[in-house]
């Protein structure tokens, strides 16, 4: 057992509203996986208190926005606990989450401890 960790990208949908994981398993591509990185894991927590979630944080499908990047690798960037390969990854994620944005998708985290 131990953490596994995803990001989803699915093709934006009209009304741009989100998406719950296990009620629209066929639009969802999974496209990073993570096992038991914390760092990142931390990081998604603090984005989902901030929007408004509440009690433990497991299996819930956090949409993260172009506007959460810009602000996660600011805040990133400025921890001095997260550096070398753990912040290169949540850097390389947040980059290619960004990608996949400009080309119309809607960005999804969950985990399942």
């Amino acid at each position: 057992m131990g953490l596994d960790m995803y990001g989803y990208a699915v093709k934006r949908n009209k009304k741009n509203k989100p998406l719950k994981y296990h009620e629209n398993l066929a639009r969802l591509k999974e496209t990073w996986y993570w096992w038991n990185f914390y760092e990142l894991n931390d990081i998604m927590f603090q984005l989902y208190l901030s929007k408004g979630g509440e009690g433990e944080f497991n299996c819930e499908d956090l949409m993260i926005t172009q506007e959460d990047i810009d602000e996660l690798r600011e805040n990133l960037l400025e921890n001095p606990e997260i550096t070398g390969e753990a912040q290169e990854k949540i850097l390389q994620f947040f980059s290619e989450a960004e990608d996949k944005i400009e080309k119309g998708y809607q960005i999804y985290y969950t985990n399942w401890w």
